[in-house]
């Protein structure tokens, strides 16, 4: 299952982005309920009709791994951190099927919102 995980990571991180400054036209609010951090910038959705039952959602922002975990967990209490491996951490809820993955990236993190 870990794998899994990593491999769709990667092919996130692997995909050709789009890229925009303006978080209101490129970046939706929230993911199957995950909230997206209003400093959004560079937002990547995947899959994003309501219907489906596997979605995901990359983005930048300007905030340090620990401000994001802090930002998640206030939103979203049952958010818990699952592992963190390589400065990279891994929150969960629903019995793991949401999943928010949390990497340093130069002056910020991304953020990856999987809806398995």
């Amino acid at each position: 299952m870990r794998y899994k995980a990593i491999g769709t990571l990667l092919l996130t991180w692997l995909a050709v982005p789009t890229f925009a400054d303006d978080h209101a036209s490129t970046c939706p609010s929230s993911l199957a309920g995950v909230s997206v951090h209003q400093q959004a910038k560079m937002c990547q959705q995947f899959n994003p009709s309501q219907h489906s039952e596997h979605q995901s959602l990359s983005y930048f922002v300007p905030l340090s791994s620990e401000q994001l975990v802090t930002y998640y967990q206030a939103k979203h209490a049952e958010l818990t951190v699952h592992s963190t491996f390589n400065q990279r951490i891994l929150l969960t809820m629903q019995e793991t099927r949401i999943r928010v993955a949390i990497s340093p990236d130069h002056n910020g993190s991304q953020v990856d919102i999987l809806v398995l």
